[in-house]
């Protein structure tokens, strides 16, 4: 996020899950944007702890769920990086 508040993990976890359905959808005219605003919350404080309390609720769809995964996984990388220092 750049000039923005960081959001609350309060209002996170909604969007993102609204997020992870608009990214879902087969009209790229939704999907597109709504992949590029789940990319620019990646920096977000609390993105990494929102998505594992998406996956792990079983009150949210599947769909929704796996996609928390994937993006947890897929990104474990580079959060890790910003925390670990080679020497």
């Amino acid at each position: 996020m750049s000039s923005h508040a960081q959001p609350s993990i309060e209002t996170l976890i909604p969007a993102l899950i609204s997020l992870f359905d608009q990214a879902g959808d087969n009209d790229p005219e939704i999907q597109k944007p709504a992949e590029a605003k789940l990319h620019d919350l990646e920096r977000a404080s609390g993105f990494f702890v929102s998505l594992a309390m998406i996956f792990t609720n079983p009150e949210c769809g599947l769909a929704t769920r796996m996609a928390a995964v994937l993006k947890f996984k897929n990104g474990l990388p580079d959060m890790l990086a910003r925390f670990v220092f080679v020497v």
